[in-house]
C-alpha cells in the first residue's frame, strides 16, 4: 500500500509523459515479465498493491453517492433509451446480453478462474466464495459507476465524452473519471482535479489487471495448442513458457501498434460471451461423465449460445450491409476494418456452431452410457 500511495503521490509532482507507442515497449515489456515469471514473483503482488486503490475508489465512489442521495443528487440520465439504443445497437436480446460483457456470465472469468485463481486458492472450497462475491463486487462497482455518471453528467455531455464530433477519440473514461472528481467535490471536499485522476486509477486499475493476466493466459492457451496441433510430440522451443510468453507480448503489441483493437472490439463482447457458453458446457459434460444433476449449467449453456449466435447474424448482416453498399470499394482502405469484422464474425460463427455439435455429441453419448450401463444388483429384503 505504501509503494501505491508513494508512487501516485511521485507521478503528481513528477508526471512522465511519452509518446503513446514508449508506453505500448514498456507495458510489452512489463507483460512479458508477468507472463513468464511465477504468479507469486510479479502477478501476486501487483495484484495485493493493485486492490488498494480500488478498494479505496470503490469506497470513495459508494460513500459520495450516498452523501449525495442525502443532498437530494439526482440521477439526471432517462431510465429508458430503447429506441436510440436499439437503432444504434439493435434488439435489446441478444444484443444487450452481449453488449455487458462481463455482468453475470463471462467466459474471460473462466479462463482467469482456471488459469490463476485455481493457483493461489488455499483450497477448493474457498472457490466459491471468490467467484460469488468477485462477481458481486463487480456488480457493485458496475452500478456505482451508472449512479455517479448519470447523475454528475447529463445525456448531452456523455455521448460527447462517447461519440464526439471529430472520429477516433471516444473516451468514456474520462467521462467516470471527471464524474467521479465532481461527485467527490461536493460530497467529500476532495479536490475536483485529484478525484478526477484517482477515477482514471480506479479504471485503469481493472485495466493493467486484465492486460497482465490476459497475456499470461494467451501463453497457457499456446501451450495447450501446440499439444493439439503436435498430437503430443511438441517441439522442445514450442514447451518453453518464455517462448509462449514473448509470442503472446508480441502479437499484443503488433495489435496494439497497428490499433487493430479498435475494428476488432465490437465483437469481442460476443466472443467473451461464446467462451463463457464453452465453458458452461464443458462443466455440463464433466458433471454428466461423474451422473450428476447438470441442468442448472446446460440451461444458462443453451442461452447463451442462442444469444451468440443470434448477435453474430445480425452483426454480420450489418457488415455485409456496408460491403456491398459500395461494390466497387470492397477492398477500400476504408473498408479493411468492416472487412476484418465480417470473416471474424464468421470464424466465431463457426465456432458457436461447433459448440452447439459439441453439446449434441456429449448428451449422445452420455444417454448412451447410460443405456449400456448394466441395471442395479437386485436385493433381497428381509
Amino acid at each position: 500500500m505504501l509503494i501505491c500511495l508513494v508512487s501516485i503521490w511521485v507521478g503528481i509532482h513528477w508526471p512522465i509523459t511519452l509518446e503513446p507507442k514508449v508506453w505500448m515497449i514498456i507495458m510489452t515489456f512489463y507483460v512479458l515479465l508477468a507472463a513468464g515469471l511465477p504468479v507469486w514473483l510479479v502477478l501476486q503482488p501487483r495484484d495485493f498493491i493493485n486492490v488498494q486503490v480500488l478498494y479505496a475508489g470503490i469506497l470513495a465512489m459508494v460513500a459520495g453517492l450516498v452523501i449525495g442521495g442525502g443532498q437530494n443528487l439526482k440521477v439526471t440520465f432517462p431510465p429508458t433509451a430503447i429506441a436510440e439504443g436499439t437503432a444504434n445497437l439493435g434488439l435489446i436480446w441478444p444484443m444487450l446480453f452481449i453488449t455487458v460483457a462481463c455482468g453475470a456470465i463471462s467466459g474471460f472469468h473462466a479462463l482467469v478462474a482456471t488459469g490463476t485463481t485455481a493457483k493461489q486458492v488455499a483450497k477448493e472450497g474457498h472457490a466459491r466464495t471468490i467467484g460469488f462475491n468477485g462477481m458481486l463486487l463487480e456488480s457493485l462497482v458496475a452500478v456505482g459507476v451508472l449512479l455517479v455518471v448519470g447523475s454528475m453528467l447529463t445525456q448531452e455531455q456523455y455521448m460527447a465524452f462517447v461519440w464526439p464530433a471529430a472520429p477516433g477519440i471516444s473516451n468514456p473514461i474520462a467521462a467516470f473519471a471527471v464524474s467521479l472528481g465532481t461527485l467527490l467535490d461536493h460530497t467529500l471536499h476532495v479536490p475536483a482535479a485529484f478525484g478526477t485522476i484517482f477515477g482514471i486509477l480506479l479504471i485503469e486499475g481493472f485495466v493493467v489487471t486484465t492486460l497482465d493476466v490476459a497475456v499470461r493466459l494467451n501463453r497457457y492457451l499456446f501451450e495447450e495448442m501446440w499439444g493439439l496441433l503436435f498430437k503430443g510430440k511438441v517441439p522442445a522451443l514450442l514447451r518453453l513458457p518464455w517462448f509462449n510468453s514473448t509470442l503472446a507480448a508480441a502479437l499484443m503489441l503488433l495489435f496494439a501498434w497497428y490499433n487493430a483493437f479498435k475494428a476488432l472490439w465490437p465483437l469481442f463482447a460476443t466472443g467473451n460471451q461464446m467462451l463463457a457458453a464453452l465453458s458452461l458446457i464443458a462443466v455440463s459434460a464433466w458433471l454428466l461423465t461423474r451422473k450428476r444433476q447438470a441442468w442448472f449449467t446446460l440451461i444458462p449453456a443453451g442461452f447463451m449460445i442462442l444469444t451468440t449466435i443470434a448477435s453474430l447474424l445480425i452483426q454480420l448482416k450489418n457488415y455485409l450491409g456496408v460491403l456491398f453498399a459500395a461494390p466497387g470499394a470492397f477492398f477500400a482502405p476504408a473498408l479493411r476494418g468492416t472487412l476484418l469484422l465480417c470473416v471474424t464474425d464468421l470464424l466465431l460463427l463457426g465456432l458457436s456452431l461447433s459448440m452447439v455439435a459439441l453439446a449434441i455429441h456429449a448428451i449422445n453419448q452420455f444417454r448412451a452410457t447410460a443405456d449400456a450401463a448394466p441395471p442395479p444388483a437386485p436385493t433381497l429384503a428381509g
